[in-house]
């Protein structure tokens, strides 16, 4: 059935509002899924927002920043490993890859083995850059952090979400498992129904 929703437009009218896709197991109440999700999704746009500001300032873009911190982490390393360590797309961090290497904040060589893949590092004004702005993002960032949470629970959060995100990681399903759960779920919310 469809009605309209006051802007001319039609849209599906759901049947009962309480239909519920089957979960395998349900958490408590008081850490639903949904509400890890919009407060890590706060988290980050509140880090993001205040680490913006100062990035701008240097012409910087989140990406960049991302580049110029897992290089000044792990002295150099390919896009791809770039990108499965910080959670970005490849292809997202060639771009901001390519903005770097014409401001002369990393350099890139021919990755042994391999013809077709860059090695990328900082080089010595990128680690410059990296170690000013990394001052100012924590001088800010971090100070804020810890004064409302102190020094113990901000580690301790962070040894939290990270091994969330390892358990999560560890547990991901393949493109065909993810498939073959949406097959599942789905035609059992289609049953469930009313006619």
């Amino acid at each position: 059935m469809k009605r309209t929703n006051g802007n001319g437009a039609d849209t599906p009218e759901l049947a009962s509002a309480s239909v519920r896709i089957p979960s395998p197991q349900r958490l408590p109440d008081d850490a639903t899924l949904v509400n890890v999700l919009v407060t890590t999704s706060r988290l980050k746009r509140a880090l993001q927002h205040g680490a913006t500001e100062i990035l701008r300032a240097a012409g910087l873009t989140m990406s960049q920043w991302l580049i110029l911190s897992h290089l000044q982490r792990a002295d150099s390393g390919t896009l791809t490993q770039i990108a499965v360590a910080t959670g970005h797309d490849a292809g997202a961090l060639s771009r901001a890859a390519h903005l770097l290497l014409q401001r002369r904040l990393i350099t890139a060589t021919q990755a042994p083995g391999n013809r077709r893949s860059l090695r990328l590092a900082l080089s010595g004004p990128g680690r410059a850059l990296h170690e000013l702005l990394d001052a100012h993002t924590n001088q800010r960032l971090a100070k804020a952090l810890k004064a409302n949470l102190g020094a113990p629970a901000l580690q301790g959060m962070l040894q939290l979400m990270e091994r969330a995100a390892a358990s999560l990681d560890a547990s991901a399903p393949t493109s065909r498992g993810a498939c073959h759960d949406a097959e599942r779920v789905i035609p059992e919310y289609e049953r469930s129904k009313p006619m």
